[in-house]
């Protein structure tokens, strides 16, 4: 089981909606318009490399300077971001982050220590060039209690921080709070409650204000409910279709405001469409976007081409190498 502090979205293949054997990308963006048919590049927004392994993880991720605003002028090699990672049997353990802008040289280092059961034992935090300006350790304590568990953590660094959460069966917080080291409440004490028959999720931290999340028998997220004071704060519902693809999400407020988006995706699971309305009292606003790409053979895109009300804003290109 990974830990919460992982960047999902950027460890697997399958989630940038890569596929096959991919073994590196190189991905550009551009802010670009058409004139009289021509294609004008304008700004580049983005130029990275990502590096996978042969399982489909990601072990370095490189950000270049952006350089000239000319898509004909080569890439300026000065590498200014840089995350490596370190896997055991597919668990993410490292995130090694190094940026060197001007020849000025950080890096970023956090690590993880887990016991035989995948639960995070150890975090550790780095920032600096040789001894460190910046460190923070966490100690996970955990003990076992009749309903479920008790984790302890101690944030070392600073200040010493001891946050106590008591966990059900399933390995879910049901209560939550943070002491000082002089032993001082430094958060609000937080509370869930979770009901398996209704599918619901939901937080406490005092009275009259609590955010309750209610999940389908697929465990999607079907809607947010955020209280304050008794009364409604915000709302939101999501739709999806056969494939868990979100294709519909309704947004409210307690200054009645209101937005809704429609998604639509073609056969590649790629978004090609999104419309958007929000409403007031006074007012209704829409608009349009879509997307465009061009496949190579293995069915990832190597071209994507942003329209919003029907007019060329942004167009991403990848350059994809394979594992033979």
């Amino acid at each position: 089981m990974q830990h919460e502090i992982f960047e999902e979205k950027e460890l697997a293949l399958k989630e940038n909606n890569l596929r096959g054997a991919v073994k590196s990308c190189f991905h550009q963006d551009w802010l670009v318009r058409e004139k009289k048919g021509e294609l004008i590049y304008r700004d580049c927004l983005d130029r990275h490399l990502s590096l996978f392994n042969p399982q489909g993880y990601l072990v370095a991720k490189t950000y270049y300077s952006i350089g000239e605003k000319s898509v004909q002028k080569p890439l300026n090699e000065s590498i200014t971001f840089k995350v490596s990672c370190e896997y055991l049997d597919g668990t993410h353990i490292t995130r090694k982050i190094t940026t060197n802008k001007n020849g000025k040289k950080v890096i970023y280092l956090n690590e993880y220590e887990y016991d035989d059961e995948k639960r995070v034992i150890r975090e550790y935090h780095f920032m600096g060039e040789h001894d460190g300006y910046s460190q923070r350790e966490f100690e996970y304590r955990y003990e076992y209690l009749v309903t479920g568990c008790k984790r302890t953590i101690i944030r070392q660094g600073g200040t010493i921080e001891t946050e106590t959460s008591l966990l059900d069966h399933k390995g879910r917080e049901i209560a939550k709070s943070t002491l000082a080291e002089n032993g001082e409440q430094v958060w609000e004490k937080s509370e869930w409650d979770y009901d398996d028959v209704a599918l619901t999720e939901t937080l406490y931290w005092s009275e009259g204000n609590f955010l309750r999340k209610t999940y389908d028998e697929q465990g999607r997220l079907v809607e947010t409910l955020s209280m304050r004071e008794g009364k409604l704060y915000e709302r939101q519902c999501y739709e999806y279709n056969t494939e868990s693809l979100l294709v519909k999400d309704i947004y409210e407020n307690e200054d009645g405001f209101c937005a809704s988006g429609e998604y639509f995706y073609d056969e590649y699971q790629n978004l090609i469409r999104v419309k958007h309305t929000k409403q007031r009292a006074e007012f209704t606003e829409q608009d349009e976007r879509t997307m465009v790409y061009e496949y190579d053979k293995r069915g990832n895109w190597l071209t994507k081409k942003f329209y919003e009300n029907k007019k060329l804003q942004e167009m991403i290109k990848r350059e994809i190498e394979y594992f033979e």
